[in-house]
């Protein structure tokens, strides 16, 4: 079975902008270490009509970094690659995917230990999982 999460982590990797899933990029998990990390977070989507073959879904994608001009750039690279001008999307295993831009990357916070975060939100169509 697929999955998404790390479908869009194994995407990224492939175009050389994280290393790669639980090296410096984690799905629905930030860990405290490394300092900089990227991070797929799921929440909850729209309700799955029984009878389509496709899915709705809404995620979180965050860039952690000790410096703030790192985690801002970073954060827009990837916002970049995964919000095409079309919507459609096929990602480096093939899974195709509509995504929808929720908003621009933002800055989300500074934790305690001087790293910053920056995000963005995508809904997100694709296969069922």
């Amino acid at each position: 079975m697929n999955d998404l999460l790390l479908d869009l982590i194994d995407h990224l990797t492939s175009k050389g902008l994280v290393e790669g899933d639980g090296i410096d990029s984690f799905r629905d998990f930030t860990p405290e270490t490394p300092d900089n990390v990227f991070v797929v977070h799921e929440y909850s989507g729209s309700p799955l009509p029984f009878q389509d073959t496709f899915t709705h879904r809404s995620l979180q994608l965050t860039v952690r970094d000790k410096s703030a001009n790192r985690a801002k750039t970073q954060c827009i690279k990837i916002f970049n690659e995964l919000s095409p001008v079309d919507r459609y999307k096929v990602l480096s295993n093939g899974r195709w995917c509509q995504i929808y831009p929720r908003q621009s990357p933002f800055k989300i916070k500074v934790d305690d230990a001087g790293r910053t975060t920056y995000g963005f939100n995508i809904g997100i169509t694709t296969e069922r999982d």
